[in-house]
């Protein structure tokens, strides 16, 4: 009995008969016919290829994939910022704002306020800043807020403490 080895070894019939085969189907595949009935097949495949590269490039650009992964990256890494919660931090700022100003209810302005005195206090912590007197007076009132919730506040006083956050806020390059 003889091993594959020795079946297909050069110099046996098998070994040449296996080694025909595989030219003709190599030269099948490599035939000008072949080639020539494939042709038009070819240029759909690569139309469709086409197709799908861009519409990937297309969305990549449209939707926030590379901005968040690569772009964010970059800044977070040159500038020190944390742009997630920068961002977040301006969406809930605006919220604050809006409701501030839609509101007539005491009990709701000082939430507010003490809402953007959270927002304030996380921002300075990230950029190792200190605070000036006047958003120190400003606090000083939202702590009075905490430790005594019954004085009375008027809407004027509350906006006033907002806007004194709110210049702060932007002066850190937050808003």
């Amino acid at each position: 009995m003889q091993t594959p080895l020795e079946i297909y070894s050069p110099g046996t019939s098998e070994y040449s008969e296996l080694g025909q085969e595989i030219k003709k189907i190599l030269d099948y595949l490599i035939s000008p016919q072949l080639q020539e009935n494939l042709f038009p097949s070819q240029i759909i495949f690569f139309l469709i290829f086409i197709f799908f590269f861009l519409s990937i490039i297309y969305f990549l650009f449209k939707s926030d994939y590379l901005e968040w992964h690569f772009i964010k990256f970059i800044r977070n890494f040159l500038f020190a910022i944390f742009l997630d919660s920068k961002k977040i931090a301006n969406k809930k700022w605006n919220k604050i704002k809006k409701n501030l100003e839609k509101s007539n209810i005491e009990t709701q302005w000082k939430i507010y306020l003490l809402e953007a005195l959270d927002i304030l206090d996380k921002s300075i912590k990230k950029m190792g800043r200190q605070e000036t007197e006047e958003v120190f007076r400003a606090r000083k009132i939202c702590e009075d807020i905490i430790q005594n919730p019954d004085n009375p506040m008027s809407k004027k006083q509350a906006q006033e403490v907002f806007e004194i956050f709110e210049r702060f806020l932007i002066d850190l390059k937050i808003l």
